[in-house]
């Protein structure tokens, strides 16, 4: 059997956090080792790790540097030949490890991401993710979204996983690093788990949905939302400002950094009415949101010379992402 580390990336979701963490630990395969990292949470959620968890690797992070470098002071812990990377908002079926060592192809050469059925905490008839796509807007898509459970979706190749949950290979991660690290930590937050996909793709690593690995998703559960007013009618729902501007920068720098050439053409037309009646919206419902915009014309130097390194380095060619686009 193979061995795998889990890292659980939390900020401020004490309420679950307990859970997600049992969760992990009660898997019928054993990890190697559970290292927990906290963002510099405001709520309760240092209290309890080091009350109920010292026993585990807690890495207790003096400021809030977005998911990204979250995940990157994680996984520069781990031993394992796989890692499991956790929400802290994800809570586990207790067979989820073992159905993916079991029905998953691990074996194969090229097999980096594994992805399970997320269905929604709050409605477990419900469909968070069976694994992610792309838009024919090329905005990530998780495929089911709210759609009823009903075994629709069988075992097979994904685009990559939802960002909430993901088994990875470790000889990916270390193929996909840049300068030293496998999250951008440029992103903070939001899009970076299509960046993390893209780059994998273009580097010929393939992902696989296992559907007999569960997990229960309350997504948004670790983001503190804002209290609703009238100004805020038809902002993104709920995420603070920083948030927001990070889902429209993000939105641009990875189109940049990581999108081939033939899928922005093919998918121009598409793209560009997406981007009009978007702009639209900003302008008119959520004005503050749209200094992300700026944000992406600052961050598109640095974005473009990471493409070109990773253009470089692509072991496929840019149209064979197109079968990804739903």
């Amino acid at each position: 059997m193979k061995t795998y580390s889990v890292v659980i990336v939390n900020y401020n979701c004490a309420r679950l956090l307990e859970a997600c963490i049992k969760s992990a630990v009660e898997q019928t395969v054993k990890p190697l080792e559970i290292v927990i990292v906290d963002s510099a949470s405001t709520d309760a959620s240092a209290l309890l790790l080091k009350a109920h968890f010292s026993g585990l690797s807690l890495v207790l992070l003096p400021e809030n540097k977005g998911f990204t470098a979250a995940a990157n002071a994680g996984l520069a812990r781990c031993a394992g030949e796989y890692i499991l990377l956790l929400n802290a908002d994800v809570i586990l079926d207790r067979f989820y490890v073992e159905q993916v060592m079991k029905d998953a192809n691990i074996e194969e050469q090229y097999a980096g991401i594994f992805s399970g059925k997320l269905l929604k905490l709050s409605d477990e008839t419900l469909i968070d993710s069976t694994g992610q796509f792309l838009s024919k807007a090329l905005k990530p898509k998780e495929r089911g979204y709210c759609l009823r459970d009903e075994n629709r979706y069988l075992a097979g190749p994904v685009f990559t996983a939802c960002g909430a949950v993901g088994m990875y290979s470790g000889r990916m991660l270390e193929d996909l690093k840049e300068e030293g690290k496998v999250f951008d930590e440029s992103l903070f937050m939001y899009y970076e788990d299509l960046d993390l996909g893209m780059r994998a793709n273009l580097l010929g690593w393939k992902a696989y949905y296992v559907p007999g690995a569960i997990a229960k998703h309350a997504r948004g559960g670790s983001v503190n939302k804002e209290e609703r007013t009238l100004s805020r009618r038809y902002a993104f729902p709920g995420k603070p400002l920083i948030l927001r501007r990070a889902l429209v920068r993000n939105r641009y720098l990875v189109l940049l950094k990581d999108f081939p050439l033939q899928l922005l053409l093919v998918y121009l037309p598409v793209l560009l009415c997406y981007e009009v009646v978007f702009l639209c919206y900003l302008f008119i419902f959520d004005i503050s949101a749209a200094y992300g915009i700026i944000e992406a014309f600052k961050g598109a130097g640095a974005a473009l010379a990471k493409r070109r390194v990773i253009m470089k380095r692509k072991r496929i060619s840019g149209r064979e992402i197109l079968k990804w686009v739903l």
